[in-house]
C-alpha cells in the first residue's frame, strides 16, 4: 500500500480524536476575546498534534521505502522508530501546551 492510502487509512481510524480535537480549536477560536492566552495555547496545541499525526504516518511510510530503495546504510527499522519517536514528542508537546492551557491560568 503506498504512504498516502496508508496515510488515509489511518485518519479514518483515528477520527474520532481527530475529531474531538477540531472541536476543540473551533471552541478554542470562539472564545479567544475571553481567554486570548488560553484560546492561543490551545490553537497551538491542536495545530501541533494535527500536523504530527497527518504528516507521521506518511513520514514514517516514505521513509521507510527510502531506506529500502536508497540503499541507506541504516536499517528501516532504526529510520522508523526515530520518526515514530520524533511523532511522539511533538503529541506529547502538544499535550503539554493544551495542559498548560487548561491549568496555567486560574484565579486564586
Amino acid at each position: 500500500m503506498q504512504p498516502v492510502g496508508i496515510a488515509l487509512r489511518n485518519v479514518v481510524v483515528q477520527s474520532p480524536i481527530l475529531l474531538v480535537w477540531l472541536a476543540g480549536f473551533v471552541v478554542a477560536l470562539l472564545r479567544w476575546r475571553r481567554h486570548p492566552t488560553v484560546s492561543l495555547l490551545t490553537v497551538i496545541a491542536i495545530v501541533v498534534y494535527f500536523v504530527a499525526a497527518f504528516s507521521g504516518t506518511v513520514a514514517s511510510q516514505w521513509l521507510f521505502v527510502a531506506t529500502r530503495n536508497l540503499g541507506w546504510a541504516v536499517p528501516s527499522w532504526l529510520v522508523t522508530s526515530i520518526a515514530g519517536f520524533v511523532l511522539a514528542l511533538l503529541k506529547a508537546l502538544a499535550w503539554g501546551l493544551l495542559l498548560a492551557a487548561v491549568f496555567g491560568w486560574r484565579a486564586q
